[in-house]
């Protein structure tokens, strides 16, 4: 299904992150911590929302960085649905709170800048009003 990438604040900067940049460069014990791996391929209702000319927005996965590392903010089930199935990750970046240190983190990691004009692909598959 074609989407277009929504945030969830205006602080919040979208971008495209590899695959492998998120193995490589996001904290993968704080991805892991909250048994995503069996997680069902589905979409929470609450990820989307519907503009009246028929726009079908995503709110895209939000990282942060505490204490020298990547910080998932809640979003961990919705990348677990996306990996498999994407070669770039459509992933924000929270800046309100960014300490320096915490910025010269997030500025490290290779990515680039996701166009909220333009739609892209996500899988299509079931959205449900609260997952299993």
């Amino acid at each position: 299904m074609l989407v277009y990438a929504i945030v969830n604040q205006p602080t919040d900067i979208p971008y495209w992150f590899a695959r492998d940049v998120f193995y490589n460069y996001f904290d993968q014990h704080d991805f892991m911590d909250r048994d995503i791996e069996n997680v069902q391929a589905a979409y929470l209702k609450e990820w989307f929302h519907t503009t009246e000319d028929g726009k079908q927005w995503f709110y895209i996965p939000v990282v942060s960085v505490a204490y020298g590392r990547s910080d998932l903010i809640g979003s961990r089930h919705r990348l677990a649905v996306l990996l498999p199935h994407l070669d770039e990750l459509p992933i924000a970046t929270a800046t309100a709170f960014l300490t320096p240190e915490a910025r010269q983190v997030l500025d490290s990691i290779p990515k680039r800048e996701l166009d909220q004009r333009q739609p892209f692909w996500i899988p299509d598959l079931p959205i449900c009003e609260k997952l299993p």
